[in-house]
């Protein structure tokens, strides 16, 4: 510490030992009181955190979800709207042709 804080701290600790009884126990009841509330503080934090950990994880996923998508897979949309028939239709060509002969 510097002459400086040396000189101030005596006199903070000089000026202490001038409080009346009253302020004392005030000042003291001020301080049980904010240090019960301080308590609480440690429950926020700790949510404040938690949720800071869950928003992180949320963006990492939808940051990361679209690099794993398999883009060259048919999407399911396609996949459901095709029928059987547009499967081979070199068939149904085929069949189309020689139909009129075989019921002929």
């Amino acid at each position: 510490m510097t002459d400086t804080e040396h000189h101030y701290r005596r006199q903070l600790r000089a000026a202490e030992r001038r409080l009346p009884r009253q302020v004392e126990s005030a000042l003291a009841e001020g301080r049980r009181r904010a240090l019960a509330q301080g308590a609480g503080g440690d429950r926020f934090r700790l949510s404040l955190a938690a949720g800071g950990l869950v928003l992180a994880s949320v963006l990492a996923l939808v940051t990361v979800s679209p690099l794993l998508v398999n883009r060259d897979a048919p999407s399911p949309a396609i996949a459901v709207d095709e029928s059987p028939q547009d499967e081979d239709l070199d068939f149904y060509y085929w069949l189309a042709e020689t139909r009129p002969a075989l019921e002929g």
